[in-house]
């Protein structure tokens, strides 16, 4: 493989730490591009987090939550946020809900998709550097990166064992796509669970965020074999953990 460094940034928003990555060969480079990018995707997590946090009273979320219709009437971006939460819902029978506490909130929607964004708008024109060989965006453990087209240059996924933190459950090789993990390890029980549900945590795998973020909460929710028949359903790829095992899954079927 090219020699490489990697090289980070730490961004804190959305009560979440996000880090920018590179993977490039050549270090002062790396170094402006990321002072360079980092506080545009920093200005924008801050944006979608005054759009569309449930916590802040100003936000079109909360202002829908009141009875406020305009942000569905002339918000283009709110409005495909909301199709794709709803189409989210039909297509997980319901276990990915954005009204599960009875009001509209998207909010496990949105963090996948805000990473997505970020990484699309601000680190993908990165690869037309011939330095630049990889590019990642990590916000809290869910993650979208890529690799330079025909190089050999891949990322090496961990995945946290819900039950020990400093050790892993499953490690992946991958050059372009997506993870993300829904537990209850960090954020505690912040999805609905079926009853007597044994799952700890989902991680699924994918080309978008967005749409792996949706799997991985939908799975949470459901019980083990309501989510394997989902994997096969849907030609779902990711591991799950629940009391008793750990079991790999790759385009609907299981290992």
């Amino acid at each position: 493989m090219t020699d490489h460094h990697k090289q980070h940034r730490l961004i804190k928003a959305m009560t979440l730490p996000f880090t920018v990555s590179l993977a490039i060969t050549d270090k002062e480079l790396g170094n402006r591009l990321l002072d360079q990018q980092t506080p545009l995707i920093e200005q924008e997590l801050k944006r979608i987090e005054e759009d569309y946090s449930a916590f802040k009273e100003t936000s079109l979320v909360s202002r829908f939550q009141t009875g406020d219709k305009s942000p569905l009437l002339t918000n283009p971006e709110f409005q495909s946020i909301y199709a794709s939460v709803s189409a989210a819902k039909l297509e997980t029978g319901g276990l990915f809900d954005p009204y599960y506490q009875g009001v509209y909130d998207p909010t496990g929607y949105v963090k996948g998709w805000a990473v997505e964004k970020c990484f699309k708008d601000y680190l993908t024109p990165l690869l037309r550097y011939e330095e630049v060989l990889g590019i990642c965006l990590n916000g809290g453990g869910d993650m979208q990166f890529a690799s330079k087209a025909f190089s050999d240059f891949y990322w090496t996924i961990g995945i946290e064992h819900p039950d020990q933190l400093d050790s892993l459950c499953a490690r992946f090789e991958i050059a372009n796509g997506a993870v993300a993990t829904s537990g209850f390890s960090k954020r505690g029980r912040h999805v609905l669970q079926r009853k007597d549900s044994q799952l700890k945590q989902v991680s699924i795998i994918g080309q978008d965020l967005s749409v792996a973020d949706v799997w991985a909460t939908a799975g949470l929710a459901a019980r083990a074999q309501e989510l394997n028949q989902l994997i096969k359903m849907h030609s779902l790829s990711g591991v799950y953990v629940t009391d008793a095992e750990t079991v790999f899954f790759e385009h609907g079927e299981l290992k």
